[in-house]
């Protein structure tokens, strides 16, 4: 079992211990020398950008070329919301699961609906192959603070609901649209706000909080994405452009809610 994760808070590095740092040639090296010794190889990912229903054209590349270094299955985690699946190149790519438990009594508006919800994947083996798997949605409650399998009609609907995430991933043409509406969207509030708003130098906590946030735009693979998109939307002048597929994404982040 690999497990890589972007740049963030829960990296190790020189002052701490934490996650392996995600390193994509060095990731696909360590893939295929697990390969190698292994039946069975799981690479777990966290990663991907915070509250998009669709995973990123970026994303979409670096777990395929997981799945082609050797990886039985690759399961992604981290943007809180739900994403499709594919089979690529024989391999199960999950782009996201949802939360499983992440007890957040005020979720942003974004995410509300399906902050709560998501999915277990159960992988069955024949040898070291998958013969098949089963997608196991599920919710949790911040009442009783229990997570329950979702039961008939909302698993046939959020089952319906993974499926038309999942065709999308089928056209590259289409992610692209849509990660252009998704930047058009977010690009300003989730990165160049923090530039703009960060004060320095850092007197207070406030302010020390708000430099922080904006390390983490930084360094973090898939926030640093969001803000160079936007901003290359901006240089292109495909801002307008790009607008055009905000209410998709909108439809998308609201599902069958």
């Amino acid at each position: 079992m690999l497990v890589f994760s972007e740049t963030g808070f829960c990296v190790a590095d020189d002052t701490g211990w934490g996650g392996a740092s995600m390193a994509p040639a060095e990731d696909c090296e360590a893939i295929r020398t697990a390969a190698k010794k292994a039946d069975i190889v799981l690479v777990f990912v966290h990663g991907g950008n915070e509250y998009s229903p669709f995973p990123s054209p970026r994303m979409m590349r670096l777990y395929r070329m997981y799945a082609r270094s050797g990886a039985t299955a690759v399961i992604g985690s981290h943007p809180h919301v739900p994403q499709g699946y594919e089979i690529y190149n024989g391999v199960p790519v999950f782009y996201s699961l949802g939360n499983f438990l992440f007890p957040w009594s005020s979720p942003k508006p974004e995410t509300q609906a399906f902050w709560y919800r998501g999915f277990s994947v159960e992988l069955k083996f024949s040898g070291s192959k998958i013969s098949s798997f089963n997608i196991l949605p599920t919710s949790f409650s911040m009442d009783t603070g229990f997570v329950n399998l979702m039961e008939n009609p909302e698993r046939k609907k959020f089952l319906a609901y993974i499926n038309k995430l999942s065709s999308l991933l089928r056209s590259p043409h289409k992610i692209d649209e849509l990660w252009s509406g998704w930047c058009a969207m977010q690009g300003h509030k989730g990165w160049l706000e923090h530039i703009i708003t960060t004060s320095w130098p850092a007197k207070t906590k406030k302010q020390l909080k708000q430099l922080v946030a904006l390390d983490h735009m930084i360094h973090c693979e898939a926030h640093n994405e969001l803000g160079q998109t936007f901003l290359k939307l901006v240089r292109n002048k495909k801002l307008s452009q790009a607008k055009k597929h905000i209410a998709e994404v909108r439809k998308l982040m609201k599902g069958y809610l």
